[in-house]
């Protein structure tokens, strides 16, 4: 049997309302398929104009706390991944210096090799052109190379100076 519609009255001339209240008060009534079915809502108030003042203050100020807690932990954690990111970029800016260099010195022996060559007869014009080039793509590398540190450990400064300073934290260098 089908539940009552709240628009159209049920059998006789009570409403339909009426009728389904009365079939949630019987347990035996059908519903859809032999099931009784059973609703129930709870609706709760809790005043908030009851509090007293002061504990309305204490729990604005305790908020405030977590809130502030909550800033402080986020500010270091961004402190941290600053500095360890600084600390990276210098040590790599500082791995690529030697290579650059090493790269610099081979380039200049080749070049020299391939002069004391030309004048036997024994290189050509074009290799000892093809090693200028490379001569000079080593150094473009290595002031690369040397620029990148220099930036990094200006990063490095500026980030001890106005993160950490403040802060009165020290960090001390060391070397491998």
């Amino acid at each position: 049997m089908a539940p009552p519609s709240p628009t159209t009255p049920a059998r006789g001339s009570a409403p339909a309302w009426r009728s389904a209240i009365a079939g949630l008060e019987q347990p035996d009534t059908l519903w859809s398929g032999g099931e009784t079915d059973y609703a129930a809502t709870l609706n709760l108030t809790v005043p908030l104009s009851n509090r007293p003042p002061s504990l309305a203050l204490l729990m604005n100020t305790l908020a405030s706390v977590r809130k502030a807690k909550r800033g402080l932990i986020e500010s270091g954690q961004a402190i941290a991944i600053a500095v360890c990111k600084v600390f990276h970029d210098v040590e790599v800016g500082q791995q690529r210096i030697q290579p650059a260099c090493r790269m610099l010195a081979l380039a200049q022996q080749k070049l020299e090799i391939e002069r004391s060559e030309l004048h036997p007869g024994l290189s050509s014009a074009s290799r000892l052109s093809q090693l200028e080039d490379d001569l000079m793509n080593a150094q473009y590398s290595e002031v690369d190379a040397v620029s990148s540190d220099e930036n990094a450990l200006t990063s490095l400064d500026q980030t001890l100076a106005t993160t950490l300073e403040p802060w009165h934290i020290c960090v001390e260098r060391v070397r491998r």
